[in-house]
């Protein structure tokens, strides 16, 4: 059952990731049958990527977060289970395994974010950009 969910999650996850390279046509009509459609031409949003450095930038920064967030997620789960092991000793070393692959996570993490902005400084590329949290507008009277 667990290699079936793992092919169909993986499965999935290919589906969406060559789903925006389908091809899609649209037609209308003017309310009339028409023999030959009229084609719509259908923009693409005006938010997108400017080019493929863009899209790199963003990626690389959804990705540190996610590691940030699953690293603090692994030290709060190691300190519940420190916690909740009442002196069990398995339990207790369980839990110290636990903390001990968050602290080495967050050093990876660290050092992988230091490595790219040397990377960075060292060829004139900001890799980064600003880190800025998008928030809505303010709306204007």
């Amino acid at each position: 059952m667990k290699k079936f969910l793992k092919g169909l999650a993986l499965s999935m996850v290919f589906l969406l990731a060559i789903l925006p390279l389908a091809p899609i046509e649209v037609f209308a009509t003017n309310g009339e049958e028409s023999p030959t459609p009229k084609p719509i031409k259908v923009e693409p949003p005006p938010g997108g990527f400017a080019d493929i450095a863009d899209f790199i930038r963003n990626v690389m920064k959804i990705i540190f977060i996610i590691a940030i967030v699953l690293v603090l997620f692994y030290f709060v789960w190691g300190g519940i289970r420190w916690i909740t092991s009442g002196g069990d000793k398995a339990q207790t070393e369980a839990a110290r395994g636990t903390l001990t692959a968050a602290i080495i996570g967050f050093a990876i993490v660290a050092l992988a974010y230091a490595i790219v902005r040397l990377v960075g400084q060292f060829f004139g590329v900001d890799i980064f950009g600003e880190w800025e949290i998008p928030t809505p507008p303010t709306p204007t009277s």
